[in-house]
């Protein structure tokens, strides 16, 4: 998919999906209107302003992200062709969702509204049954290992170790041999991500810090990792 294609979806998805979750639907339930009195409201407008904040933006960092590394858009209808795991996905599986949550959080806090975080917590469950028995097992058999590897990493939540210093895939680098059991190789690149097939070989590209990779047991060296044979 072209990125100006993707942009386009992007952005219609965005006024389909978490504008309407996030903001039509609020309003919708409470008018904008304070809906009773809770201590100190003064901090919980502060805090929810900043929610909103910092929801508005991890948004559209993450629909961004889909567009220009994923060549594609949040829409099950119009997904990524490649896996996209830059940016906030480094740090959280599902971004997108957190954010709308802070968004609906954000505008309870100043207006003490409970309604509201009680959709809150609706809206979580609706997108931990989705995300559970969609979304994962959809990703998982689009893009296979690379995947299976991408959840091993991150969690659902956000990670509680730092992860690797990369501007782009923060993953390793997989070298399956297509027709013989597979050989997997540690690598340390920080080159351009690269999909090629040599010599009967499928690159899976899951970890970018690294510029070699050395495969001893099939005679393949593209340039000095040390390799992990335990498959």
């Amino acid at each position: 998919m072209r990125r100006s294609v993707a942009a386009a979806g992007s952005a219609v998805f965005f006024l389909v999906a978490p504008t309407m979750v996030a903001v039509v639907v609020p309003w919708l339930l409470t008018g904008w209107q304070v809906g009773g009195s809770w201590p100190v409201p003064m901090l919980a407008a502060v805090v929810g302003v900043v929610c909103i904040a910092i929801g508005g933006i991890a948004l559209i960092h993450s629909f961004a992200r889909f567009v220009i590394d994923g060549l594609g858009t949040p829409a099950p209808v119009a997904p990524t062709e490649e896996l996209v795991v830059t940016g906030l996905y480094r740090w959280v599986r599902n971004p997108m969702y957190l954010a709308v949550e802070l968004v609906i959080v954000g505008q309870a806090l100043p207006l003490q509204q409970w309604l509201l975080l009680g959709y809150a917590a609706l809206v979580g469950a609706a997108v931990a049954v989705f995300v559970y028995f969609y979304e994962e097992p959809t990703l998982a058999e689009r893009h296979g290992d690379r995947y299976t590897a991408y959840q091993a990493t991150v969690p659902r939540g956000f990670r509680a170790d730092r992860p690797p210093d990369s501007d782009r895939d923060p993953f390793a680098v997989k070298i399956a041999w297509r027709h013989a059991p597979a050989v997997t190789c540690s690598v340390q690149r920080n080159g351009e991500q690269q999909h090629r097939r040599l010599q009967g070989l499928k690159v899976v590209p899951l970890r970018r810090d690294c510029d070699e990779v050395t495969c001893p047991k099939l005679g393949l060296q593209f340039a000095g990792v040390q390799p992990d044979m335990s498959m």
